[in-house]
Parts: C-alpha cells; structure tokens; sequence
C-alpha cells in the first residue's frame, strides 16, 4: 500500500470538515444551506457551535438596574451562556423592559427598550422594518396583552433569518396557583399560563413550521413551594421559550389542516354545531323517557 493510499483519507476528512465549517453560520440553524448535511451532523454542529459562543461572545452588561423579573435569573442565564447565545446580536429589542421600574434598562447594553411611550409605538406594531432584528425579548409582558397574536406575530416578523423570541411569562403552577382568573396578585393578567397554553398561543399566531423552538423550561430557581397560594409567592415562577425564526420551507402548506379540519383530522364542527346536537340528544332522550312512563302508567 503507498504512503498516499493512508493520507487520502486524512486530507478528505479534513476537507470535508473545512466545508462543513463555512457553510455554518454562528446563531443560525442554517437548513437551506446545509440540507446535504444529514441530521446528526446538523446537531452536532449546532451543539458545537452553540458552546464556542458562549464561550468567546463577550457580553457587555447592563449599565444601570434590570427590570424585577429580568434581573431573577439575569446571573444564572450569564453564566450558563444563554445571553452569549441568544442575546449576543447588534439589534436587540425588549419589549415592556420596565417592568415598573422608572429607572430599568434593558436586557444588554445593546438592546432597545420598548414601552407604549417609545416613538411611533402603538402597543401592536414595532416601528421597525421587516426582519431587521436578531432578538426579540419578552419578560412577563406577554400576559399583559389582549391581542396577543397580533403582537406576537409582529415580534415575528421583525426578527431576521436565524433571530431569537425570547417570551418569560409567570407560570401559573407557580405565581397564580388557581385555575382561572382573576389573579390574587395582578389584576392586569389577562390570561394564565402552562407551558401547553403558551406553546398553543405561538402555534395560533406564527406562521406553521416558520420557527423552531429552542429551549422551553420552568424556571422555579429559589421557588418555595410551602408558601400557600393565598400568600405571594418567593422566588422565580416563569416559563421561559425560545423560538429560532427560520425560512419557511416550500410544503409548509401542506402542513395546515383544511379548513372544518382540526390538526387531530377530526372535523371540526364547531361549538354552535356541538352544543345543538347535545341538545338535540338531550331532547331525544327525556321524550323516548316521556313515551315509556305512559306505556307504563
């Protein structure tokens, strides 16, 4: 065997990781540019380039105080490497940074706080052009708002190719601890939040396999759960998601029910619908009773 035959296969493997290396772009799960790559080698280099960010990302703090809820699990995302990750971009928005706080900053020294005050908002639609941001940030304002799809479909549509949402909204296992509204300890809550109820929201509001998500988790970091739900609760009570946006594929179409059809494919009648035939086999029921007592009467 020659000396070629042993290092043919070195220089292949080295080009072949070399391409891989160029075609993948740092914060992106590029799908369009490397779909001859098969789903392990994706991951992989997803994994891998994930850690290299957290790892040479040199994040600038804040300069002044977060908002209360941002600044819970501010330290713990630092070191873990979720803001090198998700929050590392040039533009940045975080959307209701306040909190309450006169005096709170935003996210990263970076990111632009959004409040109903900031010019040309009007608490539905950004002022900002169509993909032109790599993050969209969110902490317990979602909860706030009646119109959540519109909103959240806006978020949507200012994020660029391979840009973040990130949405925290307070847990209602965790903050609320009832079933329904009102909240015993924020009137303005319009709705409660699960995990399954969150993910429910995007799915009625993004457009069908236009996202990925990233990361979704319950962050009860110093949560004391023998408080009772009547006593306001101590510690972090949040679910936190990420979503990548990503190009929407060509058969995407097809991934949407007909309409009459729910995602199961059982038709959808409809509650109107639903509620006559329940009457009407309710109505059925009581008069074959009716006919039977006066058979036997």
């Amino acid at each position: 065997m020659s000396c070629w035959a042993i290092f043919i296969p070195l220089f292949s493997g080295l080009e072949k990781k070399t391409q891989i290396a160029g075609l993948y772009k740092p914060g992106y799960d590029s799908g369009l540019e490397v779909d001859n790559m098969s789903a392990p080698i994706r991951s992989q280099l997803r994994a891998d380039n994930m850690a290299a960010t957290s790892q040479t990302v040199q994040i600038r703090q804040p300069t002044g105080e977060l908002g209360p809820e941002s600044k819970k699990n501010y330290e713990i995302r630092l070191k873990e490497g979720f803001i090198a990750r998700y929050l590392s971009g040039d533009q940045v928005l975080d959307i209701g940074y306040r909190g309450g706080t006169e005096n709170a900053v935003p996210i990263t020294e970076k990111a632009i706080g959004i409040e109903l005050d900031y010019p040309g908002y009007d608490g539905k639609t950004l002022p900002f052009s169509e993909q032109s941001q790599d993050a969209v940030y969110s902490s317990h304002c979602l909860e706030h708002i009646d119109d959540y799809a519109t909103v959240l479909a806006d978020w949507y549509r200012v994020l660029k190719i391979g840009g973040f949402m990130i949405v925290m909204v307070p847990h209602r296992d965790l903050y609320e601890r009832k079933a329904s509204l009102p909240s015993r300890y924020n009137g303005d809550h319009k709705r409660f939040y699960t995990p399954a109820s969150l993910l429910t929201e995007i799915e009625l509001s993004l457009p069908v396999a236009g996202y990925r998500v990233r990361s979704l988790r319950d962050l009860d970091t110093g949560f004391d759960y023998m408080i009772p739900p009547e006593t306001a609760p101590a510690g972090s009570y949040e679910i936190e998601l990420v979503l990548e946006k990503i190009a929407i594929p060509y058969y995407s179409k097809n991934l949407r029910p007909p309409s009459g059809t729910s995602y199961t494919g059982v038709p959808d009648i409809g509650i109107r619908k639903s509620l006559k035939m329940l009457w009407d086999g309710t109505l059925s029921l009581f008069k074959g009773l009716y006919r039977r007592l006066r058979q036997l009467v």
